[in-house]
């Protein structure tokens, strides 16, 4: 008996020290969400990395963290980081757009447009793939298509204003003042910005 009990004390002892931290990891997240929107992407680099120290699953730190690299040019290392979140999470439509955004930085337009063309048979109201598909052609010098596609994502913007209307109409149905608050800005920003439908 005393022979099994090292071994599963050991054991036990390893999946202790192995857990993952999650709360840890989510306040270093939030500590780089602030960092990144002042724009302090040393410090928010840094975060996202105490975050992954603390659960190494935590896929939106190194999603963050592939930003970080994109906002400062290094555009590899940010594709690395996007190519194996989308490899472990395809579904990360975040993570697949920023991926193609890497890959028109790298200069990879074939890849780009084939990842662009795959992106829409399944998410064709996103504003954000008309608008690569937009830097894509701009790259090309292709201001025709470069045009079409910004038309096509401002028509996408507009859908998503009808959305917000609607849904600061819920919150302030519910009384609940801050999320209708919020909702009411998205839609008046853009309906100013928007020209209306003939």
């Amino acid at each position: 008996m005393k022979k099994l009990y090292l071994p599963i004390l050991i054991i036990s002892l390893t999946l202790i020290c192995s857990c993952k931290n999650t709360d840890n990891a989510e306040k270093f997240y939030l500590a780089a969400v602030n960092a990144y929107a002042k724009q302090d992407f040393s410090s928010c680099s840094l975060y996202c990395d105490k975050a992954l120290s603390q659960d190494k699953a935590f896929y939106q730190a190194s999603f963050l963290k592939a930003r970080v690299f994109y906002m400062q040019n290094d555009y590899k290392q940010s594709y690395s980081i996007t190519k194996k979140l989308i490899k472990k999470y395809p579904q990360y439509t975040d993570a697949r757009l920023w991926n193609i955004r890497n890959l028109i930085y790298l200069e990879k337009n074939e890849e780009a447009e084939a990842l662009l063309t795959s992106e829409l048979t399944f998410n064709n109201s996103d504003w954000r793939v008309y608008y690569l598909y937009s830097v894509l052609y701009s790259k090309q010098n292709k201001i025709d298509l470069q045009l079409a596609m910004l038309n096509r994502s401002e028509l996408a913007l507009t859908d998503s204003m009808k959305v917000y209307h609607e849904l600061f109409k819920i919150w302030d149905i519910l009384e609940m003042k801050d999320k209708a608050a919020s909702y009411k800005l998205k839609s008046a920003i853009l309906e100013k910005n928007i020209p209306k439908e003939d």
